[in-house]
């Protein structure tokens, strides 16, 4: 890595307390990744991980080009770009972050890391791409823009990523409104669009992104028509301190009844793809942040074709795996989209039809479609004799359940357990499967029949019936185990529920939760006022006692001076010496007849 310090002014880095502990982390750990599964935190999460790289880890930049990436933090993104181009110049001001950047990228010779604002920066050549992201929190829109337009290539490209001023996530309270009263942001939709038009830095491109920028889960463009399974894909990033008045997914799916664009007023970040040339043609990209690194994967999809990447380096083996199983799936009356197109890329045709679950959801004869689908998925996959399974091919949870309920269940040596009608279109009578990742030998059909009924949208009564119909119920608790030991294959547990979907207070339940609280302190202080009440009578009593025992002993004292007094006392005074002095004497006669 080559540095530059030629533009650095040196000013004291404005950090914050978050950032101080990042750079503490990297500084003092070599295996600072392993730390988001040991300590999940939203501040780890997005600070210390490969999950920023979402934001364009799916984009084809053109080999042998250059980039430059304006604002570069602790290198979240940075690490993609050295990957994937071969000359990067980097920029960062903050010297202590560009320590980090130094640390990360010592070994890459196709990095130049600038020390400095990019206000100040005079550079000498241009760029195929230029990104810019955090650096527009603190910097002006059209000013930046005007100045990276000047070191760009003809018919280079500009990537931007910024959050959303009206992003659902400022209305809930999470910044008490800070963001969305700031008079000096213009970083909206319209203002932005306004500045590109007057820039006329070419054509644009908008992408929406959840739940923000920093930790893509989901990007979208106006070319989608939205779901609320692509609103679930909005994991909020809330701290454990931190108390939002709403939960962002109810108020989404409640907009998302009346239009689309609602939803997209409200997301909570922008990318923005700017060129003279030709705009990527994706239109849709989800990503699966909260299963384990090597399970990781990207579904990207286009007007005619979707495709299925790894995220990671270690999920490059999960996708080999998918091309592998893809060779055992059924072949009657289905056609499997998914196709090998390269060692590490799954792709698959577009399909424009119904869904056999929209099929099912919207029929006026729900059970007529399920009893359609349980033959189809009994028929197609071939079965095999429960007492012909080894029983160290079995799932965990299956090792150890009852033999005679298992000899009566229909298992098949190659179980697709997502061969559910929501992973289905129907065709001409034929149904087309996608996203069929998963492959577990030695499965019950209905296991994967009580997962179809369960990724199904019917009423709680309705799917209560199909279990029923099926002769599900009596196995639910197995089928519920089977799921488990499926999951815990899958999922980063302590990610989910440390980060993404841990539960996060609102803040009506935290002031109900405080009246709670005050409520009890306010019982504990009258109980404790009672006992201090009951100790002050205890202590008047003990007072009386005590002054009834000083009458009494002033009372004896006057009879024993009374006593003294008397001429009988005085008389006998001398009696008494001589009394003592016989005592003594009579004391000492025993003690020599004693020797």
């Amino acid at each position: 890595m080559k540095v530059n310090m030629e533009f650095y002014k040196e000013t004291e880095d404005n950090l914050s307390d978050d950032e101080i502990k990042i750079i503490n982390i990297i500084s003092n750990n070599e295996n600072y990744l392993e730390l988001i599964e040991e300590n999940p935190s939203v501040n780890n999460f997005l600070h210390l991980g490969q999950v920023k790289e979402n934001l364009l880890n799916w984009y084809e930049f053109k080999e042998n080009s250059s980039l430059l990436e304006i604002g570069s933090g602790f290198g979240e993104l940075s690490g993609l770009f050295v990957r994937k181009l071969s000359d990067v110049v980097l920029i960062e001001q903050s010297l202590k972050k560009s320590k980090i950047l130094e640390k990360k990228f010592e070994n890459n010779d196709n990095v130049e890391l600038i020390i400095g604002d990019f206000k100040h920066i005079k550079l000498k050549r241009k760029f195929d791409y230029i990104v810019i992201t955090d650096y527009l929190e603190n910097n002006d829109f059209c000013e930046t823009l005007e100045k990276a337009k000047m070191s760009l290539k003809e018919n280079g490209t500009i990537l931007i990523a910024f959050d959303n001023k009206y992003g659902i996530k400022n209305w809930k309270g999470k910044y008490d409104y800070k963001f969305l009263l700031d008079q000096d942001s213009k970083l909206t939709k319209k203002y932005v669009e306004n500045d590109l038009n007057k820039l006329g830095l070419g054509n644009y491109k908008f992408y929406y992104i959840f739940p923000e920028y920093k930790a893509p889960n989901l990007i979208y463009t106006d070319n989608h028509k939205l779901s609320n399974e692509d609103i679930s894909r909005n994991f909020e990033l809330n701290e454990i301190y931190e108390y939002p008045g709403f939960r962002e997914n109810e108020v989404l799916e409640n907009l998302l009844q009346d239009e689309n664009n609602l939803v997209n007023f409200f997301v909570n970040s922008f990318l923005i793809e700017i060129s003279n040339s030709e705009l990527s043609k994706v239109k849709y990209i989800t990503f699966t942040s909260y299963r384990k690194l090597d399970k990781q994967i990207q579904t990207i999809i286009t007007d005619d074709k979707v495709t299925k990447k790894p995220v990671t380096i270690q999920a490059e083996e999960h996708i080999k795996n998918m091309i592998e199983n893809s060779k055992y799936f059924p072949n009657e009356n289905c056609v499997l989209l998914d196709k090998k197109k390269d060692e590490t890329t799954v792709e698959s045709d577009f399909i424009v039809g119904k869904r056999l679950d929209e099929i099912i959801e919207s029929s006026g004869n729900y059970v007529e479609e399920f009893d359609k689908y349980k033959e189809f998925l009994f028929k197609s996959n071939n079965k095999v004799d429960y007492e012909k399974i080894n029983k160290d091919d079995l799932l965990g949870s299956l090792k150890n359940y009852d033999e005679e309920v298992l000899k009566k269940l229909n298992f098949t040596e190659y179980g697709f357990v997502d061969m559910i009608p929501k992973n289905c279109f129907v065709v001409g009578g034929v149904n087309f499967f996608f996203d069929q990742e998963w492959m577990l030998k030695f499965i019950p059909l209905e296991f994967i029949l009580f997962r179809a009924i369960n990724n199904t949208t019917l009423k709680k009564s309705k799917r209560e019936n199909l279990f029923e119909r099926y002769g599900l119920k009596e196995n639910i608790k197995l089928f519920e185990k089977i799921e488990d030991d499926f999951i815990e294959m899958i999922i980063s547990r302590k990610l989910l529920t440390g980060v993404l979907i841990k539960p996060s207070t609102l803040k009506d339940e935290r002031i109900e939760n405080l009246e709670d609280s005050i409520s009890q302190k306010d019982k504990t202080i009258n109980d404790l006022e009672t006992q201090k009440i009951n100790l002050m009578n205890e202590n008047n009593n003990l007072k009386d006692t005590v002054n009834n025992l000083e009458v009494i002993v002033q009372s004896k004292d006057m009879e024993l001076m009374s006593i003294r007094n008397s001429k009988s006392w005085k008389i006998t005074k001398p009696l008494r010496w001589i009394s003592l002095k016989v005592r003594r004497l009579i004391s000492k006669l025993k003690k020599g007849e004693n020797s």
